[in-house]
């Protein structure tokens, strides 16, 4: 992906009672080279259903995101991204 790139996830959840909520909102955005190398340079961002932004990479709450780039980091083949088409495999 080229510098600028911003990947949005939607989610949902469901409450005790099977009732369908909006979930959090995980956005991917693709920094410029050194911003992180140990991640792809990629910073996560994640978005509560309510507004409140629960933290993003190297900001605050960063701490809580972490599990996006342990996670991501599993397809550093792939651009650190999960179910691409072939053609746009490295």
């Amino acid at each position: 992906m080229t510098v600028g790139t911003i990947l949005a996830k939607d989610s949902f959840q469901l409450t005790p009672s099977g009732e369908i909520q909006a979930g959090p909102l995980f956005l991917m955005e693709e920094m410029k080279p050194g911003y992180n190398k140990e991640n792809g340079d990629w910073a996560y961002t994640l978005i509560m259903a309510n507004g409140d932004i629960y933290g993003t990479s190297q900001g605050k709450g960063a701490e809580n995101v972490t599990f996006c780039s342990d996670c991501h980091n599993a397809a550093e083949d792939q651009d650190y991204l999960f179910f691409l088409p072939e053609e746009y495999r490295k």
